[in-house]
């Protein structure tokens, strides 16, 4: 991972973006992963307990292709939605990669960016169990921190005060 990340930050900017950035994966995968409880809802609450203990803006990345259930996300305090497309590829990784907390979706795109990551990178038991090929054991990587349901997310949000 160091080797990674020596590499890509020859390129890119490294600077940290102080924001807490959540990327959600929608696409050929929608109905999947709503259907296993990546739902609006969830990220609400996800949100909800961001704003209750950090003063932070938080972005919302996401391809713009069936992902029309989370766009009112962008109704929430502090919260703004970057939708774009292959475009907006290397932007949205960047940004990924230099917000100063992640968490992760259930894609290659968004393991990468935590792999790249200089900040706090957070994750949910679900990974695993959505796609176990990519997601084994994210425990072991340094600077993941997987929690197991919602309270373990706010325990974990309130020690980042």
């Amino acid at each position: 991972i160091p080797i990674l990340k020596n590499l890509y930050y020859f390129k890119n900017n490294k600077d940290i973006i102080n924001q807490f950035a959540i990327h959600i994966r929608r696409g050929d995968l929608a109905t999947q992963l709503i259907n296993t409880g990546y739902t609006y809802n969830y990220y609400k609450n996800i949100i909800d307990i961001i704003n209750k203990y950090l003063n932070i803006n938080i972005v919302v990345y996401c391809e713009n292709w069936k992902c029309d259930d989370i766009k009112k996300l962008s109704k929430l305090k502090n919260t703004t939605l970057d939708l774009g497309n292959l475009p907006e590829f290397n932007k949205q990784f960047n940004e990924l990669c230099r917000s100063k907390y992640l968490f992760l979706s259930p894609s290659s795109f968004s393991i990468f960016t935590g792999y790249l990551s200089n900040g706090i990178v957070i994750g949910d038991e679900k990974l695993e169990k959505f796609r176990s090929n990519i997601f084994n054991d994210l425990k072991l990587t340094p600077n993941f921190n997987i929690v197991n349901n919602i309270a373990e997310f706010e325990n974990f949000i309130k020690t980042l005060q």
